[in-house]
């Protein structure tokens, strides 16, 4: 068993930095103000995004911007 002396030791073998291309991401709230600006990074950078969505508000940043067609969308109806 090896053992390290800090938990950081070792991150210089890294060679390439972290990229979000084709990572699949599942986002909870994406049709809020934090989350369609997430939503927005993510696909930015070219990352699968999967959300979910309790309010399907046509306002909100995620519809209007369109982000919603290019996003896997889970819809959330709570029981009455």
């Amino acid at each position: 068993m090896e053992i390290r002396s800090c938990a950081l030791e070792g991150l210089e073998k890294l060679t390439k930095p972290f990229t979000w291309k084709e990572v699949r991401v599942f986002v909870t709230g994406a049709a809020g103000f934090v989350g369609g600006w997430l939503v927005r990074a993510l696909r930015e950078n070219l990352a699968n995004v999967v959300v979910l969505i309790h309010n399907s508000d046509p306002q909100s940043d995620l519809f209007r911007s369109g982000m919603i067609s290019t996003t896997a969308a889970v819809l959330w109806y709570p029981a009455p």
